[in-house]
């Protein structure tokens, strides 16, 4: 057998110039080493997050064969979820899970997908419309079409400023980040989240690659004559002061400003401490090509070269240790399959289902139906970007036989469900094992098939509407496989992460029949066939 030869770090980091700072996939390496005891993980997982607005592809385009999921196992009392491995098709070169979930051979591997897992019934309890943080747990971000909820940190956030994620942050320069184009909004914090206090606010994305390198580089190390001070040291004795009143009028502060000024202290700790951060990636080169240019003729080339050098970035950081969470979010109109001079929203998102062939006023011959075209930008998501990311972790090698792939969970979700603004079995795509937390390589079913109580006559595949378990109980599992506990994340007495609510989603049905008390009871518990051991 040919011995295959794993890219180490410090290779990957010294030869990462050019256009962008990763290698193009080589198929040739993805064959993997064995060993006989039980290969030696990483202690604190990584975590990315992709997501991207609509979605609602219909479950005959979304999901596998609902057979591949035949084995079966009891999640609550009259509650059983369905299980199997991923089956994957190949023909042509490409190789599909399922008509979304299809890219080509050379990049959706069998060594890839064994590290996969596809997650289906996931469900809020209630309409949640058009949201940006449902993806990562703050319902309250959403077009005031859903129940209000109050706003919470996201999970990403969770993570960030948790002890329990980051033990030591000696080294790391920045403790998320955040790329967007066209889908803003999926993170959120306190305005002082070190003290978990203040308003919780959207935390903005960046929209240049280099500016991103920039914040999580640390250039080689120079002798310095006079060290610079502190920017606190040079505001502390004032602000002492003034915390204490000690400035005339100061001793009107108000609850209001003291907190203001006291999340205002913390940015300025936070700033000092990434100034001083020192890391062992001073030879990495930044990325030469900034601005993309975007080409409307090939707007899915275009998307695709953007968003993958972001994904070289985000490699990057992980490997300098310089960051260890990423949130990437992606209008669906960037992949459009050809000019559209029609409303991208009303006609091709929010058309329903049935495959209505689109009216679109450029007068194109043979326009494709809407569900192709919207199938066609989840798709081209999934292909060009998630895989993409994936396989770029899974080429370095971080320690014998483990791989940064390995040791992070990537996942992607869409704001939709089953169909457009429908948040039931909002679906979820992962690879990674998060430091070997999850099984891998499988199609996990959560729905319960015997609860037949509600369905929509306006899709074909109606009888496959069926209630799940709560997306806060992914959430919440979500965070316990990247070392946050229950005791840090659940909120006011809840199970799970985040708010939540039973809600007549569905006319005429008990909306208790179709989520009872005990999914709200487990929230937190451990999802069975998804972790190991469970």
């Amino acid at each position: 057998m040919t011995k295959v030869r794993r890219i180490n770090r410090r290779h990957f980091l010294v030869g990462a110039g050019g256009v962008t700072l990763a290698i193009p996939f080589l198929s040739s390496l993805e064959e993997k080493k064995a060993f006989a005891g039980a290969p030696p993980y990483a202690q604190n997982p990584r975590f990315v997050c992709m997501a991207t607005p609509h979605g609602g592809v219909w479950n005959q385009h979304m999901w596998p064969d609902e057979a591949t999921a035949a084995q079966a196992r009891q999640v609550y009392p009259g509650h059983q979820m369905h299980w199997g491995e991923l089956a994957p098709a190949t023909s042509g070169g490409t190789t599909s899970l399922s008509a979304c979930l299809s890219a080509p051979s050379t990049s959706l591997t069998a060594s890839l997908i064994s590290k996969m897992n596809v997650i289906r019934g996931l469900d809020y309890s209630f309409y949640l419309g058009h949201h940006r943080g449902g993806i990562l747990g703050d319902v309250g971000n959403n077009n005031d079409e859903a129940p209000r909820f109050e706003r919470v940190p996201t999970i990403d956030q969770v993570m960030a400023w948790s002890p329990s994620f980051y033990p030591d942050i000696a080294n790391i320069k920045l403790r998320s980040m955040h790329v967007s184009r066209g889908y803003d909004g999926l993170s959120s914090t306190y305005a002082n989240p070190v003290d978990k206090t203040g308003p919780v606010n959207q935390i903005p994305a960046v929209e240049s690659a280099l500016l991103l390198f920039q914040q999580i580089f640390v250039p080689p190390p120079e002798a310095e004559e006079n060290p610079r001070p502190l920017i606190v040291d040079k505001v502390h004795e004032h602000y002492r002061r003034l915390h204490a009143g000690q400035f005339g009028d100061a001793k009107r502060l108000s609850s209001k400003d003291k907190q203001l000024l006291e999340a205002h202290m913390e940015r300025l700790y936070e700033l000092d401490r990434k100034l001083n951060v020192t890391a062992s990636c001073g030879d990495v080169q930044p990325p030469t090509d900034d601005a993309h240019i975007w080409d409307p003729v090939d707007s899915i080339q275009s998307a695709a070269q953007w968003f993958q050098i972001y994904n070289d970035v985000i490699v990057a950081a992980f490997m300098c240790g310089t960051s260890r969470i990423a949130v990437i979010g992606a209008s669906d109109e960037l992949w459009k399959a050809a000019p559209f001079a029609g409303d991208w929203h009303q006609q091709i998102a929010h058309v329903g289902g049935g495959g209505v062939p689109i009216n679109d006023p450029d007068g194109a011959a043979n326009r494709p139906a809407w569900q192709d075209i919207l199938v066609g930008t989840q798709r081209e998501f999934f292909a060009n970007v998630f895989l993409d990311l994936c396989n770029k972790l899974e080429q370095v090698e971080e320690s014998d036989g483990i791989t940064f792939l390995d040791n992070s969970l990537v996942m992607w979700s869409q704001e939709s469900g089953n169909r457009t603004h429908d948040n039931v079995s909002t679906p979820v795509i992962t690879a990674g094992s998060a430091a070997g937390f999850f099984n891998t390589g499988r199609y996990l079913d959560f729905r319960n098939r015997q609860n037949t109580l509600f369905g929509s006559s306006a899709e074909p595949a109606s009888d496959s509407y069926r209630p799940g378990v709560l997306y806060n109980q992914w959430l919440a599992n979500a965070l316990r496989a990247n070392n946050v506990q229950p005791e840090e994340f659940e909120r006011n007495d809840k199970r799970g992460y985040g708010e939540y609510e039973v809600f007549d989603l569905w006319s005429g049905v008990d909306p208790y029949q179709l989520w009872p008390d005990h999914l709200r009871d487990g929230a937190s518990d451990l999802l069975p066939e998804l972790v190991k051991g469970v």
